[in-house]
């Protein structure tokens, strides 16, 4: 008689118990699957991928509108507020730069500023650069102590206001 364990071709099946961790990753991995498949597919609960990209982008359409709706405010405010800039600026320029560049900016000693031509930068930034610390070595004083920050940004945007002129 043959032993039923052992068959013919010598493969014994044996009936073994499945370790514990391996049955507790098999239960968590059903567990997880059935809330993913109820959470985002049947309820609705979480947001899928294409739901959350929308979102995410009107809410950076909002931010980049209200952005742009307080850059526009303050350029307005900076605009209302430049005509009484303009009327300082050209006091100091009348005071401290005619000498050097003319009474319109006309040039002379220095460059002019009535054409679209600037040697160190045409930005407010590099104005107020120049004005503050100056050019040695074309004579261009350094009037950052002599004048004070808002008079120095006074006087560069009436600077820029003589281009074109």
């Amino acid at each position: 008689m043959s032993d039923p364990l052992k068959p013919y071709d010598g493969i014994v099946e044996l009936d073994n118990v499945l370790p514990p961790w391996w049955l507790g990753i098999f239960y968590v991995t059903i567990v997880f699957a059935m809330v993913y498949v109820l959470g985002y597919h049947l309820f609705k609960v979480f947001n899928l991928q294409d739901a959350e990209y929308k979102a995410e982008t009107i809410a950076l359409e909002k931010s980049i509108a209200s952005t742009a709706q307080k850059n526009q405010i303050q350029s307005t405010v900076a605009a209302a507020a430049q005509t009484v800039d303009l009327e300082a600026g050209k006091l100091i320029y009348s005071k401290n730069c005619t000498s050097c560049h003319g009474p319109a900016g006309e040039g002379g000693i220095g460059p002019s500023f009535n054409d679209s031509t600037w040697i160190h930068g045409g930005d407010l930034a590099s104005i107020q650069k120049i004005i503050r610390e100056g050019v040695l070595a074309k004579g261009m004083l350094a009037w950052g102590n002599l004048l004070r920050p808002k008079e120095i940004e006074d006087v560069s945007h009436y600077v820029k206001s003589l281009e074109g002129k």
